[in-house]
């Protein structure tokens, strides 16, 4: 099962609560994370759920940049979750 979208396949796999609660909590994650800062975090601890990267510190000019990458990754998992209706790859 991939982690980052919940699913491995559009069969079931027998992981479907799982999933479904992978999918909220790493929703409200990135939810919180856009309220709070504008944008999201490419990184979160794994405990705490704190956002640790990209900084300031790190980002060009020393100013917040934020991360867009985890957008399409989010919406994919929420779509999953709720309607059932996964973007999955073929790979052939």
């Amino acid at each position: 099962m991939d982690c980052l979208s919940g699913r491995s396949s559009t069969e079931s796999d027998g992981f479907d609560e799982q999933a479904a609660t992978l999918a909220g909590i790493l929703g409200e994650l990135v939810l919180d994370d856009t309220r709070r800062w504008g944008s999201m975090h490419e990184n979160h601890h794994a405990d705490t759920g704190a956002p640790l990267a990209p900084t300031a510190e790190q980002s060009p000019g020393g100013v917040f940049s934020g991360f867009v990458g985890w957008n399409l990754t989010v919406e994919n998992m929420l779509e999953g979750a709720v309607n059932d209706d996964w973007m999955l790859l073929t790979i052939r």
